[in-house]
């Protein structure tokens, strides 16, 4: 795949994550906190956690795009970083059982390609 191709197809799969981020996930961090209200403690940790981790995590996703748009070289590593947590953390809710809904459609790939074509942007421009 050519420098160029790899590059833009991880600035769509992070402004497909932040577009997400910034109009589903408050809700559904709502949601998911209120559906794991009887179920165990680890659960209900977790689900609790989300509202934190959602309004940081866009600041620190406008920040990576700004920086990776200027090709940084610590960017490419936030955001294979970043998509490599939201990954994890969507994977723990659904081991858990936690439904989010038909978001993880749109997480799981958009994380994964943040992980993958940020680490390649790295590779390409870094060695």
């Amino acid at each position: 795949m050519k420098k160029r191709h790899t590059f833009y197809l991880m600035i769509a799969s992070m402004f497909i994550r932040l577009f997400w981020l910034a109009v589903f996930e408050p809700h559904g961090a709502k949601k998911a906190v209120a559906k794991t209200q009887q179920m165990g403690e680890l659960a209900k940790l977790a689900s609790e956690t989300i509202p934190y981790v959602v309004y940081p995590s866009i600041i620190i996703l406008v920040f990576i795009i700004v920086f990776s748009i200027m090709k940084k070289k610590t960017a490419y590593l936030a955001s294979s970083i970043f998509g490599f947590v939201h990954l994890l953390l969507i994977s723990i809710l659904l081991i858990m059982q936690i439904s989010p809904g038909m978001g993880f459609l749109v997480v799981v790939p958009s994380s994964l390609g943040m992980m993958v074509f940020s680490y390649i942007c790295y590779k390409e421009n870094y060695r």
